[in-house]
């Protein structure tokens, strides 16, 4: 038979992984929801410049870059653009 030991160690070993796994997701999901508020207000803040005669282009990089570096990030992609170093 099994004893009480086995039961009550195998239940803390799955435990503690449920809880390193609902962490890791609980990770991506904060991860996933930062870049978009970020890759929102950069293309705000782009569009903005554009509504004001800068012409930055909106593509895949100036996206991306904003979401990474969220509002910092879009302004260096404007100033970039300004200086004649496109993306």
């Amino acid at each position: 038979m099994v004893d009480l030991v086995s039961i009550v160690a195998a239940a803390v070993i799955i435990i503690l992984i449920l809880i390193i796994v609902g962490s890791i997701i609980r990770w991506g999901i904060r991860l996933i929801w930062y870049l978009l508020a970020n890759a929102i207000l950069g293309i705000i803040i782009l569009a903005g410049a554009n509504l004001i005669g800068i012409g930055v282009p909106i593509d895949w990089m100036t996206v991306l870059i904003s979401a990474i570096a969220g509002i910092p990030g879009a302004l260096v992609v404007i100033f970039l653009y300004l200086i004649g170093i496109p993306l």
